[in-house]
């Protein structure tokens, strides 16, 4: 790992190895670390028996520092193919420098699973499409969460979501269309019954008695009646 400058929150520059020293005494820097401190330190007389857990957080710790040497290289390279003569040294992958744990190529990785495993974004997107309901780190097999999906996936989030529900139920599903309910119903249609009647009584006409068979749905949680074409509630029986 190159060594690089730091600035202090004092405002003075120091190797790292300066700054080792320096921030011990540093004023500036404690008020910064403040906070921080306190929850590391918390977290380490919270857990700090038994000897299992010490070696629990020392893995997590050697994860986060592969995690933030890898970010400072890539802040700090300006091109790709540097980037890649530093990970493979001859057939040697350097590890502070992690390839995707799911397609093993060379390329820059800069997502990291709930597990701090990393993986590039494309096999990402291939897992959520794939699975999405049950997306797994693919070399450790931990479940990757709901809020870190919303994360990575952002506004595509609910199109992975619907790629999903349609796998699990099919393609014959609608959206109640009551505003408050929003359920996700699987739909069928119904048989035609050519004796169908509206409101006052009349029996409908054929194209009617055909529409209502095909098009009204009954949502199961909230209970209204609505058309699965145009989305209005009640269903516009007879019109």
């Amino acid at each position: 790992m190159d060594s690089f400058d730091v600035k202090c929150k004092c405002n003075q520059i120091f190797s790292e190895k300066e700054f080792s020293i320096h921030f011990h005494k540093c004023s500036d820097f404690k008020i910064f670390f403040k906070e921080f401190d306190s929850d590391f330190g918390k977290l380490l007389k919270n857990y700090s028996q038994p000897q299992e857990n010490l070696l629990i957080i020392r893995v997590l710790l050697d994860q986060y520092k592969n995690v933030i040497e890898n970010k400072i290289r890539n802040m700090k390279s300006h091109q790709v193919e540097d980037y890649k003569n530093d990970i493979v040294i001859g057939n040697k992958i350097d590890e502070e420098f992690p390839l995707c744990s799911n397609c093993k190529k060379e390329s820059m990785v800069d997502i990291y699973l709930d597990c701090l495993h990393p993986i590039c974004k494309k096999c990402f997107y291939k897992m959520a499409e794939d699975n999405f309901s049950s997306m797994l780190c693919p070399k450790c097999q931990f479940e990757i969460s709901y809020q870190y999906k919303k994360e990575i996936l952002g506004n595509d989030y609910n199109k992975f979501e619907q790629i999903a529900l349609k796998k699990l139920i099919g393609e014959n599903y609608v959206i109640c269309a009551n505003m408050q309910c929003k359920m996700q119903v699987q739909y069928e249609k119904g048989k035609t019954d050519y004796h169908t009647k509206n409101e006052k009584g009349e029996t409908l006409s054929k194209i009617h008695c055909e529409h209502y068979a095909e098009n009204r749905c009954r949502c199961p949680c909230c209970k209204i009646d609505f058309c699965i074409s145009c989305k209005v509630n009640p269903y516009h029986i007879g019109k």
